[in-house]
């Protein structure tokens, strides 16, 4: 709760502490997510990060950052479900904490962010695709798959008066990830 007292917003608009003290207090709280060795950690520390996304986004000082922390938050909905360390309630508060950026235009989806978005995802079944232990399989690609639907969605959402140009932009991001898997298969075909 300390912690998140540094993030309050003042009356100009901007987050208390310098964009510096945000950028490693975020890393400090992201690195955690990428050790497996501290998955008691990973559903405090999600936590954290999904509430503190639209304090983040708000200031305009902090573009990269809210850019890197939706990156975060959509690899780690992406590669994780619930566990002993991870109740449904965290993971569904890190899933709306990036569609709600999206869909409140808070971030753009653009080529690089789709990019890393696409590989995230593309990872995911690639793992997914390797596992020996096929019993829970198509319950965790159900899952990769309604995700990828609701980036769509979000991302899309800006547009949904202008149907022509929603749909291209769904078909724009559907061709870049089945792209993505194609181009993958093609040199793993290439390789043996």
């Amino acid at each position: 709760i300390l912690l998140q007292k540094c993030f309050f917003v003042a009356s100009n608009g901007e987050i208390l502490i310098d964009a510096e003290t945000c950028r490693r207090i975020i890393d400090t709280v992201t690195h955690p997510l990428r050790d497996a060795s501290k998955q008691e950690l990973h559903d405090g520390c999600i936590s954290f990060l999904a509430q503190i996304m639209p304090v983040i986004c708000s200031d305009g000082r902090l573009t990269e950052l809210h850019r890197a922390l939706f990156g975060t938050l959509f690899d780690f909905s992406v590669h994780n479900v619930v566990s002993e360390h991870l109740s449904e309630d965290t993971l569904w508060e890190a899933t709306t904490a990036w569609q709600d950026a999206l869909s409140g235009e808070d971030i753009e989806l653009d080529g690089q962010l789709l990019a890393r978005c696409v590989n995230t995802i593309d990872e995911r079944l690639a793992a997914l695709a390797g596992r020996a232990d096929q019993a829970d399989i198509l319950v965790l690609l159900e899952r990769v798959a309604e995700l990828t639907a609701k980036l769509i969605a979000c991302a899309t959402e800006s547009h949904k008066h202008d149907r022509p140009k929603r749909y291209q932009r769904i078909d724009a991001m559907l061709r870049e990830l089945f792209e993505k898997r194609t181009v993958e298969l093609q040199r793993q075909t290439d390789e043996t």
